[in-house]
């Protein structure tokens, strides 16, 4: 019998959750609460959409960007501050209050519990204004059907 192993999800010891928290703070202004398009806070240029224009699709687009961009591992940043580093494989769209990044910092996604998500980095900010070419009319708005 072959068993699939399970994905790697470890938690970030204390130091580790500081010293990210920090850089992040640092980085992005990223102060473990509420980020864009929810709290103007980012001293970047971010781009947010609502989660449901995101097609699974362009799901698949983004995480084959930050595979390239980055190594194996992320860390995803919760804001209950239970943070860990995973495989890039186990990056999901559905989540809230919560940010992903890679070590070098160089790109974020936060998903709020508004069902926006904001990307932030020049490799992600482009790479989504070039993905939704022909569907500007989406970046950047906030839509509610609920």
């Amino acid at each position: 019998m072959k068993v699939e192993p399970l994905p790697f999800r470890r938690r970030l010891k204390d130091k580790e959750l500081l010293e990210l928290r920090q850089r992040l703070l640092e980085t992005w202004n990223y102060d473990g609460g509420y980020w864009e398009p929810l709290d103007s806070k980012s001293p970047k240029e971010t781009i947010f959409l609502m989660k449901e224009n995101v097609s699974k699709l362009d799901y698949e687009k983004i995480i084959q960007l930050i595979s390239e961009k980055s190594d194996r591992k992320i860390f995803e940043i919760t804001e209950e501050r239970i943070d860990y580093e995973i495989e890039i494989d186990s990056f999901y769209l559905d989540f809230y209050e919560t940010i992903f990044t890679d070590k070098t910092l160089e790109w974020v996604i936060y998903g709020s519990h508004e069902s926006t998500i904001a990307f932030g980095g020049p490799c992600l900010t482009e790479f989504i204004k070039q993905l939704f070419a022909d569907r500007q009319n989406k970046l950047n708005k906030w839509e509610q059907n609920w």
